[in-house]
């Protein structure tokens, strides 16, 4: 079902576009590069229809979201959005899907949140549950050669203006470049990869979507950015994986049970890269919406 008609909210200095379907416990699902809002447009209908609030913003940057005013992506900033998003909403808990950086920012958000209730900040709502694609928890990956080489896009993007061209050049043909490279069994429908073309047409957006990966290598540098990224998680969690995905190592999945202190669930799909949801939707927005069902109500 195509989304339609963002509505917006400032989640502190920081204006974010969104899709809104349905009524009941809220639900916040965040996008990764280079996808838009629009990649949950199986899910958000699936999430309303078993009586959540499901909310898909335009992260940060991403049109028609402005970008960073400070130029700052980094995942404590990203983690915060989706908080500030949840309290912009009038709620006081969410559960939490991401995908790719959108996972980077849940995890952020669900650290943030836990650490905020252990140090009785009450204001502080907490994630009710979690659910990831495609990213493990941060704390599981580990350098390797292999695994730089299947995240060598990591290293590509950190020269900036060759980085921005590449990614403008010949009307944004390396989205579907990317795409392909990262899910080498699947061949997404024309309308998804011209979607996010149209996104990044928009002045800024491919400097703000490239700013995640510059921020990201300035949070390697920075130890109290690094620690704040890989603090074990309690609340109840979902990890889902593809064994195709040509982005990172599916084995670093083997790592992530320990850290995790509280339920835990993973889920490693055959023939399945990088976009599990868009890949396999049959089975991966069931096992989404059973998985909220049985954690995510609070």
């Amino acid at each position: 079902m195509p989304l339609t008609d963002p509505k917006t909210a400032d989640v502190g200095g920081q204006t974010l576009s969104y899709f809104e379907m349905g009524a009941g416990p809220l639900v916040i699902c965040l996008h990764g590069y280079p996808d838009t809002a629009h990649t949950w447009e199986d899910l958000l209908p699936a999430l309303a229809d078993a009586g959540f609030r499901a909310v898909a913003p335009f992260m940060r940057g991403y049109h028609p979201s402005p970008p960073s005013p400070s130029g700052d992506y980094s995942g404590i900033a990203l983690g915060r959005d989706a908080l500030g998003l949840m309290k912009a909403l009038g709620e006081t808990s969410t559960a939490i899907v991401g995908h790719d950086w959108g996972a980077l920012a849940a995890y952020s958000a669900t650290m943030q949140a836990e650490q905020a209730e252990q140090a009785e900040q009450p204001e502080q709502a907490a994630v009710r549950a979690l659910v990831t694609l495609a990213i493990p928890h941060p704390r599981a990956i580990k350098p390797s050669i292999r695994g730089l080489w299947k995240a060598r896009h990591f290293i590509a993007y950190q020269f900036k203006s060759r980085a921005v061209k590449r990614l403008e050049a010949d009307d944004y043909a390396h989205v579907r470049d990317i795409i392909r490279r990262w899910a080498p069994t699947w061949t997404p429908p024309d309308d998804e990869i011209e979607r996010s073309k149209a996104c990044f047409r928009n002045d800024g957006v491919a400097e703000a979507a490239l700013g995640y990966y510059w921020s990201w290598r300035a949070d390697q540098g920075d130890p109290e950015a690094r620690k704040a990224l890989v603090r074990r998680i309690g609340v109840p969690t979902l990890a889902i994986g593809g064994k195709a995905d040509g982005a990172l190592l599916p084995g670093t999945y083997e790592a992530t049970p320990s850290c995790y202190t509280g339920h835990y669930e993973m889920t490693l799909l055959d023939g399945v890269g990088h976009f599990p949801h868009r890949e396999a939707p049959d089975k991966v927005i069931p096992r989404i919406v059973e998985f909220l069902a049985e954690h995510g109500r609070g």
